[in-house]
């Protein structure tokens, strides 16, 4: 199991949210270069990078993504309002390794065929739900969709990349939603990548035995809850 930490990107900044909302901002380093070069010297192998402002339709972050790509030798995976096959080319011309896509993947078929013909193995599809509903929109907004199915047709499709997030406890350190984590697993047989909610040691022990790919950590590295050293030696 890949231990992956998140960087969330606001106006050139290391935020983090908590349940997604703008309003409970927490700013964290205005330097995400830095950052990214002290979880690298600590030995992780993955960063996640959310372009927040791109994901809420106030702009990007596309100048740190391709510092932190060109001067960190580690592999990124980048998400927040990629909505276009032209923004995927240009993240992997930056030397992205994985591309997150959110609800442009199960809302428009035509742009989501030609995303798998093109980018097929650098293509990961997000699954952030809110209670049962798939949230968009940086979050803001959510679907009545029918997240069971929906993985499955992402199966068919070929996708080998899921992450699922769950948003009512991202950013509450209060632990990851296992159940749901159990019940994907068993309907998606690709890389599953897992978010929302980690809070200790505990729960990275609980969900290592779940078999999932990787687990993204955030708010509890920021807050000091563990170290990223302990992390990794779980």
């Amino acid at each position: 199991m890949r231990i992956i930490p998140a960087i969330d990107l606001m106006e050139a900044k290391v935020v983090r949210l908590t349940q997604g909302k703008p309003k409970f901002k927490k700013e964290y380093s205005d330097s995400p270069l830095e950052v990214a070069k002290i979880w690298k010297s600590q030995g992780v192998n993955d960063l996640h990078i959310i372009d927040l402002d791109k994901a809420l339709g106030k702009g990007n972050n596309l100048r740190v993504i391709s510092e932190i790509a060109k001067k960190v030798k580690i592999d990124i995976e980048v998400g927040g309002g990629i909505r276009t096959s032209a923004y995927i080319k240009k993240l992997l011309d930056l030397g992205v390794k994985r591309v997150i896509l959110g609800t442009k993947a199960y809302t428009d078929s035509k742009f989501f065929k030609k995303a798998i013909k093109d980018f097929k193995d650098y293509l990961v599809v997000s699954i952030d739900l809110k209670g049962k509903n798939l949230a968009y929109r940086g979050w803001q907004k959510t679907l009545n969709l029918d997240w069971e199915e929906l993985i499955k047709r992402l199966s068919d499709s070929g996708i080998n990349w899921l992450i699922y997030t769950d948003v009512l406890r991202d950013g509450t350190l209060k632990g990851l939603n296992f159940s749901l984590i159990k019940k994907i697993k068993k309907v998606f047989a690709g890389n599953l990548i897992v978010s929302g909610g980690v809070g200790s040691l505990e729960d990275l022990k609980k969900v290592k035995s779940l078999d999932v790919w990787g687990v993204i950590v955030g708010k509890a590295l920021y807050e000091g809850k563990f170290s990223l050293k302990q992390a990794l030696r779980v």
